[in-house]
């Protein structure tokens, strides 16, 4: 049983922001934290040819697995019809399910569920994602800088699903009233624990006789799902903890940002749907093989 892992849902094509984000971990990774990468099986091919896996072993613990073992690791369930839920299931939703089951493939008690368009941009230490040995930090907070910002440059549409999105769930779990604050238990990265997954599943959804996959599907908001479960059920103390990374959700944050700040941040996040510098058809392997060089010469 591992204490605390990495771990990153990608697929193929996201193959070359994964390979960033894993040289950023070899590179500065100060604890040697394990990291897991799952991908779809039919990916297996793509990204054992781009990532060196043999090499990573030199500096870490590295490990490839696949969505379709972490489906069937969840013995709970049938697993074929799991397995062709999976495969039938847009993959905006399923990849949701992936990144809440992982804590049962990998053993792990709490894990940092990163995305593939991640990258860290300094040393990093286990201290900083844990509160103490056993209880992990959450990402819990009123999401103030970005409202701020959103309703500075009448985005208005940007707040209302905000709120929208946190009524949902916060009706769902009966936090209702005056005084239910509107929690942010984001952005990507996040810290997870497998505690709170299993609270969710014994004290909820089983007795809705619904499983994660019931629920990602009838309300997509996995982020959601663990923070409003975590303060229903008490699986584990909240210690509070703000963004890990500056993510950049929407490309007019970009212009408004203030410069990346070591200070407060670990890495850095930018949605790959306005991004395409590095999807697989706008990228060229020179042009990659120069960059990784870079970073790796930056980070030394």
């Amino acid at each position: 049983m591992q204490n605390f892992i990495l771990f990153c849902k990608s697929y193929r094509k996201d193959v070359y922001r994964a390979k960033r984000l894993i040289t950023s971990i070899a590179t500065l990774n100060e604890d040697k934290i394990p990291f897991y990468l799952s991908i779809p099986q039919e990916d297996l091919a793509l990204f054992s040819q781009e990532i060196d896996w043999e090499d990573l072993k030199s500096v870490g613990e590295f490990h490839l697995i696949t969505d379709e073992s972490i489906v069937l690791s969840n013995t709970h369930l049938d697993t074929k019809a799991s397995l062709e839920r999976y495969y039938a299931m847009p993959g905006y939703l399923s990849q949701q399910v992936i990144k809440a089951e992982a804590w049962r493939l990998t053993g792990c008690e709490n894990y940092l569920c990163l995305d593939s368009e991640a990258v860290f941009m300094k040393p990093f230490f286990l201290k900083q994602l844990m509160a103490n040995d056993s209880e992990p930090f959450t990402i819990i907070h009123p999401n103030t800088e970005f409202l701020n910002l959103a309703k500075s440059l009448g985005k208005k549409k940007a707040i209302e699903h905000f709120f929208k999105d946190n009524q949902l769930l916060r009706n769902e779990f009966g936090r209702t009233g005056d005084h239910a604050q509107d929690w942010d238990f984001g952005p990507a990265p996040l810290i997870w624990s497998k505690k709170v997954w299993q609270s969710l599943e014994m004290n909820h959804l089983t007795q809705k006789g619904q499983t994660i996959w019931d629920a990602i599907e009838r309300l997509p908001f996995e982020i959601r799902w663990y923070g409003e479960a975590l303060l229903k059920f008490k699986a584990i103390p909240v210690h509070s903890h703000e963004p890990l990374f500056q993510v950049i959700h929407y490309d007019w944050q970009q212009k408004y940002l203030t410069p990346f700040d070591q200070t407060n941040y670990l890495g850095i996040l930018s949605q790959s749907n306005w991004d395409k510098e590095l999807d697989p058809s706008f990228a060229r392997k020179p042009w990659l093989s120069r960059v990784w060089r870079k970073i790796k010469k930056a980070f030394k």
